[in-house]
């Protein structure tokens, strides 16, 4: 049975290793769907995460479309938060498989809850301020917007309600449970072995 202490100390470090996951999480999807550089919001990423990625990007080299050194702390965070939770609780250490798959699985989780949220939160937005431009609408518009005019190309028109933002979150969703229990075989078939 895990000691308070020990479970108390397993909260801090998930809840510190999963916030800075997630704001190196939204660092990628900026970069991936083009969010405005000066955007503040943006800038406040930049300015806690450069600390550790700047030294990463020296040995990482950048792609086109995505920042693999961002991709390789994603992995590392994740890792090492299995890492030492697992051996807080149980004092092992977890297989090098699952060290890799875990990881590349709550990062494409994390990503799209992050996506459902915000087209969730800048539908709540569209209908509360329709014309009003914010930086934070800015933002959850350019991360959405992709997803959604494909989703409205599919939608015939001329219905009167947007319902996209459904389609889009319904196919979300459907990814995530067939990515959850691919991985989640995957790992199984390695503590197995």
């Amino acid at each position: 049975m895990v000691s308070a202490i020990v479970e108390t100390l397993i909260f801090l470090i998930r809840t510190v290793l999963d916030l800075f996951f997630l704001l190196v999480l939204m660092r990628l999807l900026f970069q991936y769907f083009k969010v405005e550089f000066y955007n503040p919001f943006y800038q406040y990423i930049l300015k806690i995460t450069n600390t550790i990625l700047i030294p990463i990007q020296k040995i990482i080299p950048r792609s086109p479309k995505i920042d693999l050194s961002v991709v390789s702390l994603l992995i590392g965070i994740k890792a090492f938060e299995l890492l030492l939770i697992t051996f807080l609780a149980s004092g092992s250490i977890p297989k090098i498989g699952n060290l890799i798959i875990w990881p590349l699985g709550e990062i494409l989780t994390q990503t799209i809850h992050v996506l459902c949220l915000a087209i969730f939160v800048g539908s709540l937005l569209s209908w509360m301020q329709p014309y009003r431009q914010t930086p934070l609408s800015a933002i959850l518009y350019q991360i959405t917007e992709p997803l959604l005019s494909r989703a409205r190309k599919a939608v015939p028109s001329g219905i009167g309600i947007d319902i996209s933002p459904i389609l889009v979150i319904v196919g979300l969703q459907a990814i995530e449970i067939l990515l959850t229990r691919f991985l989640g075989n995957i790992l199984l078939s390695a503590s197995l072995k």
